[in-house]
């Protein structure tokens, strides 16, 4: 997994699961996910196994996320 903004590379490494939300609602995405594009809201938590209760959260106004083949890249905008 990637997350990028202009300016630096904000993540990458590996992650079980991730948490966001778009304009339909609050969704999750687990390995074999289908492909997916999204414009999505204020953050995304990652979470890095399956005992991560947690998770790290990483705060933005907005960004695009991109599912294919088990690799997803978040573009930001901007870091919060």
């Amino acid at each position: 997994m990637k997350i990028l903004s202009s300016k630096e590379k904000v993540f990458e490494g590996n992650v079980w699961a991730i948490a966001s939300s778009n304009e339909v609602g609050p969704f999750s995405m687990v390995p074999g996910h289908a492909g997916f594009i999204s414009l999505i809201r204020e953050k995304v938590e990652l979470y890095h196994d399956k005992k991560d209760r947690k998770g790290t959260v990483i705060p933005f106004s907005r960004a695009v996320l991109h599912c294919r083949d088990n690799n997803v890249k978040i573009l930001i905008g901007s870091v919060v």
